[in-house]
């Protein structure tokens, strides 16, 4: 039987070489984010410039405008901060989803 001494020795000395070894190759790894062109079909970007969708703000911005009163009636009427109401909606919409997903297994197998 190994004495418990010269087992937490063992142990303490493997966690410091192993600490010591990862030190070692975080310092030595090069850090960073690799900045590259948008890979566009093996094209360049400037073939495309024209055609590039916008970001995602953008998008968000337009969709709030867009979807303004639907938003507006979803934050009012539907977002009361009861857990009732939300297990209410959350039960009612899982069961749409159980209905839907079984009527579509058995029309498209």
């Amino acid at each position: 039987m190994v004495d418990p001494g010269t087992l937490g020795l063992i142990f303490s000395v493997t966690a410091l070489v192993g600490g010591l070894i990862l030190a070692v190759i975080v310092a030595v790894t090069k850090r960073g984010v690799r900045e590259t062109e948008p890979y566009l079909c093996g094209e360049s970007e400037a073939d495309f410039s024209d055609s590039i969708s916008p970001s995602a703000t953008e998008v968000q911005w337009g969709l709030e405008k867009t979807l303004s009163s639907w938003v507006s009636f979803v934050r009012t009427k539907i977002h009361t901060g009861v857990i009732d109401d939300w297990w209410s909606l959350m039960i009612a919409w899982a069961a749409i989803l159980l209905i839907v997903s079984v009527v579509r297994g058995w029309v498209w197998p």
